[in-house]
């Protein structure tokens, strides 16, 4: 394969949408995980991990490239500090002790970084140090918990999900016999032969995207709204709510059509200072972030370039195989967050339903409901409780 195909896969791997970022790797924190795989290799030799069984050294992979801070730089001060703590200083009286041997593997970046491994190794290594940037960042997040309890336990679930990403990785040994047949039947073939290897070394890894999905499942919308940053859901229609993530309803033509229907009739109406948000997040509290299907807010787009909005004065959900669960779960969280008025625009019934009065019941689904309820059909009309003076027929909001 020549350098430009090897770099036309590298470029595709690192576009895997579970590893859409721009790492960043300080100079203590590369070498702060030399020391915990130090650390790591230790621990498992000790407890006698097959993996380690046997082996003496640890092969860690270090860089270096041209440039004139980290690229060209970290590898001399990891050196450094290695010697220092894994070798530590010459002591009088010792010169006839057994030498100790300290030596790193560099990879080069004029040399593509490669240094005579098969190729599956190099791209698995590249796919691990990348995913290791991936973990470094979502431990950052652990500077979000609200307090000491919560921090303990964001660690373990952290220790817990970085462990099982590295027994993950560790489990690949290589394509199998019928891959690497393949393989050498494809030789030179370009494109047929590079997307074969995205599989045949396992680069576009479901595995781990599973691994960082349960994780964003337990932690609430910091670590949701970063993992949303990696690319982790791309492509998938997810929403939060109370921690959890909800796969939303697909959308038919008619429930498209509904909400561009309810759309229309709500800016219609609305007065000068007030916009209409559809399908986007409402960051309703730390562990909540659903995307309505409608909302209405203050002020202009470019309001919210930083931050989603939090309390809108009117939600709308349109409602088909998902009625139930806009009622009952929705419902129950829209109360939580003391959302006043909300609206479901009831496909199956051709109804609309008015939820108002947000109140505590314990038997709710997240702790609240709403009180009032209130069905209309055409020919009646509806205004929301922002704006009482301006109505809207109900039949104007279904297609």
């Amino acid at each position: 394969m020549s350098d430009a195909d090897l770099k036309r896969l590298a470029d595709e791997l690192t576009d895997l949408a579970l590893l859409r970022i721009t790492p960043r790797a300080p100079l203590a924190a590369v070498y702060g995980d030399l020391l915990r795989a130090v650390a790591d290799f230790e621990r498992r030799s000790r407890d006698g991990d097959p993996l380690v069984a046997g082996r003496r050294r640890l092969l860690y992979f270090d860089n270096q490239g041209t440039g004139p801070c980290r690229q060209g730089q970290y590898v001399e001060v990891h050196k450094l500090l290695a010697q220092r703590d894994r070798v530590g200083p010459a002591q009088p009286g010792c010169a006839g002790a057994d030498p100790v041997s300290l030596q790193f593997l560099i990879a080069g970046e004029a040399d593509g970084y490669g240094f005579g491994t098969e190729q599956w190794v190099l791209l698995r290594m590249y796919l691990a140090v990348i995913v290791q940037a991936v973990l470094q960042q979502l431990h950052f997040r652990g500077a979000e918990c609200g307090d000491a309890a919560e921090y303990e336990r964001f660690e373990r679930d952290y220790e817990a999900l970085a462990a099982a990403v590295y027994r993950h990785l560790e489990s690949f040994r290589g394509p199998g016999r019928a891959w690497r047949r393949l393989l050498r039947l494809t030789e030179g073939s370009g494109p047929l032969q590079l997307a074969l290897k995205l599989f045949a070394y396992r680069l576009r890894d479901r595995g781990l995207q599973k691994l960082l999905r349960d994780f964003a499942r337990r932690w609430p919308r910091a670590e949701y709204e970063r993992l949303v940053g990696l690319g982790v859901f791309q492509g998938e229609a997810l929403e939060l709510m109370g921690g959890q993530l909800v796969v939303a309803e697909p959308q038919g033509a008619y429930h498209a059509s509904a909400i561009s229907a309810a759309e229309y009739a709500l800016r219609a109406v609305l007065p000068s200072g007030w916009i209409v948000r559809t399908q986007m997040p409402l960051s309703l509290d730390d562990e909540s972030e659903p995307e309505p299907d409608l909302v209405v807010v203050p002020g202009r787009p470019g309001d919210y370039r930083v931050s989603h909005p939090e309390r809108p004065v009117l939600a709308v959900e349109v409602a088909e195989r998902s009625l139930a669960f806009d009622r009952e779960d929705k419902g129950s969280l829209y109360a939580r967050a003391r959302l006043e008025d909300y609206w479901i625009v009831n496909l199956v019934d051709r109804a609309l339903e008015v939820h108002r009065e947000p109140a505590p019941d314990a038997s709710a689904r997240y702790g609240w409901r709403y009180r009032s309820v209130t069905v209309l059909t055409p020919p009646a009309t509806i205004a929301a409780l922002a704006f009482p003076s301006s109505p809207i027929a109900v039949a104007d909001l279904f297609p």
